[in-house]
């Protein structure tokens, strides 16, 4: 799955999975091996879990990056269109503040985020795909910024670097 924001003067972007009944019939079934690598028992047992990063000082035309580790299974994702949690959300913060991002880029084990103008905060809602409790990456961030990630039951303030967050 790759989405892509080129610009946004909106406060906020929301990505929808579409599919056609069908298609959306053998994801459910595990028969469909482009939506997930895992297919029949496997897939059985990969959960999907909501993840929020917020990223903070933002200055202009600065990229941020966050990738899961490639040893790991886990994945992003906007869920599976099964378990109703489908979408991935981008918000600016305070509240009416424009969202200035240029480039917002996923795809399995990555997420990159550019912005033209400097940002207090932007906030990303989306879902990690795992059959594991924790998850662990890495991230790159510019200098001043700081970024913050958060799952149901865990959060990592000031993350630099490498990360770890529990999901269940």
């Amino acid at each position: 799955m790759t989405a892509e924001v080129k610009s946004s003067r909106a406060t906020c972007w929301t990505f929808w999975a579409k599919a056609s009944k069908e298609s959306v019939m053998q994801r459910v079934a595990g028969e469909d091996s482009a939506w997930t690598e895992d297919t029949g028992a496997d897939a059985a047992r990969v959960d999907v879990h909501p993840v929020t990063l917020t990223f903070y000082a933002l200055r202009a035309n600065e990229q941020v990056q966050v990738r899961l580790d490639d040893t790991s299974p886990a994945f992003w994702g906007d869920a599976f269109a099964g378990n109703r949690r489908v979408g991935i959300s981008l918000t600016a913060s305070p509240p009416g503040a424009l969202l200035c991002v240029n480039r917002f880029v996923i795809n399995r084990k990555a997420i990159s985020i550019s912005n033209n103008q400097d940002c207090a905060e932007i906030r990303v809602r989306l879902y990690v795909h795992d059959s594991d409790a924790r998850i662990a990456g890495t991230i790159s961030l510019p200098p001043g910024a700081r970024m913050e990630m958060e799952s149901l039951i865990d959060r990592v303030v000031n993350v630099r670097g490498s990360f770890s967050l529990n999901l269940r």
